[in-house]
């Protein structure tokens, strides 16, 4: 029996692996380092974030940064409870966030507040001063009740009686409720610029078509007509008042303020 010997299969020698170039090695490092340098300083800087934004939370969201007390003055006629209760804001609230225009803002449509100054402290005081409005006439709204106006012929509260010195407005359209504007609006330029020499003798102003006519506390009506140049018109009335004293007419004319017509 004849054995097969199987040929010897010799394998080719593989060359040796060529040697890297030692500034192409230390190129290659350089690089892989810039690159983790690079990523640790952006996960630190994604550490440093976080952390301040948790420290700010915190802070702002803080019982020590919290309202704690809420002080109304300058209040007359309207209350304080009126004024907080405008103000929308309560103990607890993060005083950080409070927007104190807007809190003027909402305060000043209480009827008798004119202008509201709110001031905050990181000490939890929210400050809240208001200047009130003044009534100059009143109207008639029912048999028992009168409503104040005040010289921007805003309805400012009620009352069971006119009070004394003040005018009646008569000639209006419906009475509005406390805090908006009588109509028509021109009522409001009269009483807005009616020098007060003459506003404090009037016991009445009267609107019809347009034109305003004013009744005097022992004195001739004053026929302001159209309810423009009210402050020049308003003097050339006291002018005349002045230079009529011992005879007075039974009314004035200013309806052309530089001729004005007694009779």
């Amino acid at each position: 029996m004849t054995t097969k010997t199987r040929p010897r299969t010799v394998s080719a020698a593989r060359p040796a692996p060529r040697a890297i170039d030692p500034r192409i090695r230390e190129r290659r490092v350089a690089v892989l380092r810039a690159k983790g340098r690079r990523r640790l300083r952006w996960m630190v800087g994604v550490i440093v974030l976080a952390a301040l934004a948790a420290a700010a939370w915190a802070v702002t969201h803080s019982s020590l940064l919290d309202v704690e007390r809420i002080r109304v003055t300058g209040t007359q006629q309207a209350t304080p409870r009126q004024v907080r209760l405008a103000a929308r804001v309560k103990p607890g609230d993060a005083i950080l966030f409070i927007d104190t225009g807007a809190i003027a803002r909402r305060v000043e449509r209480v009827a008798w507040v004119d202008k509201a100054r709110v001031e905050r402290s990181l000490g939890g005081e929210v400050d809240i001063h208001v200047t009130e409005r003044r009534p100059v006439a009143w109207v008639r709204r029912a048999p028992d009740r009168v409503a104040l106006v005040d010289a921007r012929g805003r309805v400012l509260a009620d009352a069971a009686e006119p009070p004394p010195n003040l005018g009646e407005l008569t000639g209006l359209g419906t009475v509005p409720e406390a805090g908006r504007e009588v109509t028509p609006v021109m009522i409001a330029d009269v009483l807005g610029n009616l020098p007060p020499a003459l506003g404090l003798r009037t016991t009445r102003i009267s609107v019809a078509d347009d034109e305003v006519t004013l009744a005097l506390r022992d004195a001739p009506e004053v026929r302001l007509g159209a309810p423009r140049d009210v402050a020049a018109k308003g003097r050339a009335a006291l002018a005349v008042l002045a230079s009529t004293a011992a005879t007075p007419p039974r009314y004035i004319d200013v309806r052309v303020p530089g001729a004005p017509v007694a009779g």
